[in-house]
């Protein structure tokens, strides 16, 4: 079940693009909303 489950996820969103995307956008848009998400707790 685990595997099906894996080949489905790989093919509908590959893991290795997700990651690659993520990794280009907080590149592109620095850490401001984690900032911005708990100023006062910080």
């Amino acid at each position: 079940m685990e595997k099906a489950s894996k080949d489905g996820d790989k093919g509908k969103r590959p893991t290795k693009v997700s990651a690659s995307a993520r990794r280009q956008k907080a590149a592109e848009n620095p850490p401001k909303k984690r900032a911005r998400k708990r100023p006062a707790q910080d």
